[in-house]
């Protein structure tokens, strides 16, 4: 479980991440 839970974490960081900058720049070039 703690195996599943490292490869989950960074890879929904990173998801999160994603989306926040991409609404910045979809806002920022509206």
């Amino acid at each position: 479980m703690n195996t599943f839970q490292w490869c989950v974490v960074p890879v929904s960081i990173i998801c999160v991440g994603a989306l926040i900058l991409t609404t910045l720049i979809v806002v920022g070039a509206w």
